[in-house]
């Protein structure tokens, strides 16, 4: 492993901490130089380093927690030792890499750089299977919208060899990783070969507890991994599977802005990082999101019609995993496991009975009662489906969307909203279809979309 250091000062200064690759988090860049068997050019070096200071100073600086959510947002000065500190000093790199962070994770980044050109002689293990030069290029996190994404897309070109790439910062992630690909590489009988890049803290037990849990720039790693991979291959292209809901990333709740908000793939987002990754590179490196025109159901559909259902149960997507619960792995009650599970009912996938720990979705006829607490995210989404009633008729957009949508940069003025009311509408069809199923069932919840229009059956005559 490659040595070097950086240094974090948080709350304006009056803590203060230095971090140590090996010591203190790992950072296995030689991994993706063996892949390809190629050296990485220094610039690429230091984003990789950058991009590892700025997750670990994420994850060891506590928010705040205030009624006000713009409170939330933090001040973090970071001093990065890299190899070319002159490259990174000029303007147009500095502002391009805040201007990334800062939009990412709502908070103030100060960043400078100190000469550290300590880097590993060696000799590159060569690959006896190097990857063709043509191959897909995407990034895969062992969720359901990276599996429905990478499913989809072998479904329509299985000749195609396919590099996932992989940034392992979590336990039993590689594993998934590799157990998704299997499956996927059976299915098809296709060319897939990983590229599993592992960086993660290296915590001491009684360490833990301190730990942030938003951490809303791991995506700057995870896509700063992709470019390297872009850059040894000789692509210009790196896919970002997402569905159109999970991009745009509408708040659920009028104050839920800021932190809470993550924007790992909001098309504003992949935007600046195109910016930032090919001016390093000296050469044009996107980042794509294929399915932007997308619902997450629409997409596991996909996984469903290819006999994928064991795909898609194997992934994960709790903000809380790994629970560290004995019978289950996901909490089933955060925005992203209600957000998998109407996904997974809208495809007709079901799911184990110890999937979740709390299963609000769950089959039985007499459901166990919820505290209201549990219920919060879950209540927040019907009312956000409520909300969108006028795009169902294919009208507007209600004004709140509106606002959010260009506020953030992804509709622009003079730029038509159609697509963003087909999608919004399929989705909310979608959560219509969920809650009557659940009505069915005695869930009393779904007396939250009993307003008019607010069923399946007041959607068709309005969409008719």
């Amino acid at each position: 492993m490659t040595p070097f250091d950086f240094t974090v000062r948080r709350h304006g200064g009056a803590d203060s901490q230095t971090f140590s690759a090996g010591e203190h988090f790992r950072f296995d860049v030689e991994r993706i130089e063996d892949y390809f068997s190629d050296h990485l050019p220094s610039p690429l070096i230091d984003l990789l380093r950058i991009a590892v200071a700025v997750y670990v100073a994420d994850r060891t600086t506590r928010r705040r927690q205030r009624d006000q959510e713009r409170q939330w947002s933090r001040q973090i000065t970071l001093t990065v030792g890299v190899l070319e500190p002159m490259f990174w000093e000029t303007d147009e790199i500095r502002d391009s890499l805040v201007d990334c962070l800062e939009f990412l994770t709502d908070d103030s980044w100060d960043i400078s750089f100190k000469q550290d050109d300590r880097r590993k002689h060696r000799e590159i293990q060569k690959n006896l299977f190097p990857p063709c030069p043509d191959s897909r290029l995407c990034l895969y996190s062992a969720g359901l919208d990276s599996a429905a994404g990478l499913g989809t897309q072998l479904l329509r070109s299985p000749e195609r060899p396919t590099i996932p790439v992989t940034v392992w910062h979590q336990g039993g992630q590689k594993y998934n990783v590799e157990k998704q690909i299997g499956l996927l590489r059976n299915q098809f009988n296709t060319e897939l070969t990983p590229l599993i890049f592992k960086t993660h803290l290296l915590w001491r037990s009684r360490e833990r507890w301190k730990e942030e849990p938003t951490q809303r720039s791991r995506a700057f790693l995870f896509m700063s991994a992709g470019a390297a991979a872009a850059y040894l291959s000789g692509g210009s292209e790196v896919e970002v599977y997402e569905s159109g809901v999970g991009a745009i990333n509408l708040p659920l709740l009028s104050g839920m802005t800021g932190s809470r908000t993550t924007r790992s793939t909001h098309p504003e987002f992949l935007r600046r990082m195109s910016l930032l990754v090919s001016t390093v590179a000296s050469r044009d490196i996107s980042f794509t999101l294929p399915f932007w025109e997308n619902t997450k159901g629409q997409m596991v559909r996909n996984l469903a019609d290819a006999g994928l259902h064991i795909l898609a149960k194997s992934t994960v997507s709790c903000v809380s995993y790994p629970l560290r619960d004995k019978k289950s792995k996901q909490c089933g009650i955060c925005p992203a496991c209600i957000f998998r599970r109407q996904a997974m009912l809208s495809a007709g996938i079901g799911e184990d009975g110890n999937t979740y720990k709390y299963d609000i979705f769950a089959g039985s006829e007499q459901p166990r009662p919820l505290k209201d607490g549990r219920l919060a995210y879950l209540k927040a989404f019907l009312i956000q489906v409520a909300e969108l009633e006028e795009v169902q008729s294919g009208r507007r957009l209600p004004e709140r969307v509106l606002r959010h949508l260009m506020g953030t940069g992804i509709l622009r003025n003079g730029e038509s909203s159609a697509p963003f009311i087909r999608l919004l509408s399929e989705y909310r069809r979608e959560w219509l279809e969920v809650t009557q199923q659940a009505e069915q069932r005695g869930y009393s919840w779904t007396k939250l979309l009993a307003a008019s229009g607010n069923t399946p059956e007041g959607a068709s005559r309005a969409s008719a």
